[in-house]
């Protein structure tokens, strides 16, 4: 399997940099199916991955459903009636994978190739940075986190109605995409870069000097109200946070502020804004939530996903020298290969 993944990374390397000279938006269709195929051909790989074996052996077919009236295996009751629906054509965990992650890409399709400037490349930071630890490891993320992609483009066309029909569809399948609903009119806001300075490095000072006051507090409102315990108790294994010490915090930060200081090159695509505010909020989150491990990432990774179409944009700012166009599509690649080689050894050592 670590090979299948490996020679599948570095297929998608290689068709990035053909695609630097032909910008081919349909050059990635020929790789997707590899991809379904991988994911759907994981068997027990992935930390997570029993426990949706467990719920896929509790789910019963639509016939019988009613006939026992079964405790649900998932909280999302959206999410259980799909796999029941699935379960009726196939009891097949092969299958209930294989569609799962049809879905969830044919999503990411049609962003990527509309919407990336390097669908290639795009899809290569994805494969990187999301698809190991998420969609061969976390079903329903995967699967509501690519609907809330997709929905950005009604924030665009500033169509509520459509938006949140897409995001209570993605919030049926995993709660945490509730919170995109009121990042709709957020999300038209043009905050000053300067701004965007000034609130980020706030964020660090709150969490260095109250972030043990902040997380203390948020357990004691999650305790009273019996809300995400399991993500803030500190007898649970999820709880704990890596704080200010997350690399993934300065990951983050220093994409936010490339892409903000380049606000003039890139402010041309029509989502530049709604982008960089998104991935504003999702470091801010990372940020202030980093006592919390699993809730900070969980939150935040939703518009962390955005880097699929923040980073390749970034090389609109050297487009007119070749030279300097190709050192930085190597410094991507190598920092892409890098995140890869790390996420390799965390899926399979938690696998």
């Amino acid at each position: 399997m670590i090979d299948c993944i490996c020679i599948l990374f570095y297929l998608i390397l290689l068709m990035s940099f053909v695609d630097l000279k032909y910008n081919n938006k349909r050059l990635i269709l020929f790789v997707f199916p590899f991809l379904v195929l991988l994911i759907s051909s994981r068997g027990t790989l992935g930390a997570d991955t029993s426990n949706y074996l467990m719920a896929w052996n509790r789910t019963y077919t639509v016939g019988s459903y009613h006939e026992n009236n079964p405790e649900l295996p998932y909280s999302e009751p959206g999410y259980y009636y799909f796999c029941s629906f699935l379960k009726t054509l196939c009891n097949s965990t092969f299958f209930y994978f294989l569609v799962s992650s049809i879905i969830t890409f044919l999503f990411y399709y049609k962003v990527i190739r509309r919407y990336a400037d390097y669908s290639a490349l795009a899809l290569l930071i994805y494969f990187a940075r999301f698809m190991l630890l998420r969609d061969m490891n976390q079903v329903r993320a995967a699967l509501a986190i690519a609907i809330a992609i997709y929905s950005i483009k009604f924030i665009y066309e500033s169509n509520i109605k459509r938006y949140t029909c897409y995001i209570l569809l993605a919030s049926s399948i995993h709660f945490s995409i509730l919170l995109a609903l009121p990042l709709y009119w957020y999300s038209h806001l043009k905050i000053n870069k300067y701004y965007i300075c000034v609130l980020l490095a706030v964020a660090f000072l709150i969490e260095y000097n109250y972030g043990f006051e902040m997380k203390s507090f948020l357990q004691r409102i999650c305790f009273r109200y019996n809300f995400i315990s399991d993500y803030t108790s500190d007898s649970s294994e999820y709880s704990s946070g890596l704080g200010l010490m997350n690399p993934v915090i300065y990951y983050q930060s220093l994409i936010l502020l490339v892409y903000t200081f380049s606000e003039r090159k890139l402010s041309a695509n029509r989502l530049y804004y709604i982008y960089r505010n998104l991935y504003f909020f999702s470091t801010i989150v990372l940020i202030l939530l980093s006592n919390f491990e699993v809730l900070s990432g969980r939150l935040s990774t939703i518009y962390a996903t955005l880097e699929i179409f923040i980073i390749p944009s970034m090389l609109s700012i050297v487009r007119t020298n070749p030279l300097y166009k190709f050192l930085a599509w190597s410094v991507i690649v190598s920092i892409a290969s890098i995140i890869f080689q790390l996420n390799v050894i965390k899926y399979f050592n938690c696998g």
